[in-house]
């Protein structure tokens, strides 16, 4: 993320992966990426998710 504007996060488990999946990509790595983000000093954070 290094020189970065702004991060879009838009990984997802799917929709036909368990629980643990869902937790693991969509909270966890949501998470860190904002994280990540927040250390690089990046200000806009884009989340693009669905609902089925």
């Amino acid at each position: 993320m290094k020189e970065c504007d702004a991060v879009i996060f838009a990984a997802g488990s799917g929709g036909s992966t368990g629980a643990d999946k869902t937790l693991l990509v969509d909270l966890d790595g949501a998470a860190k990426a904002v994280e990540a983000a927040e250390k690089q000093g990046i200000k806009r954070f884009i989340m693009i998710s669905a609902l089925q």
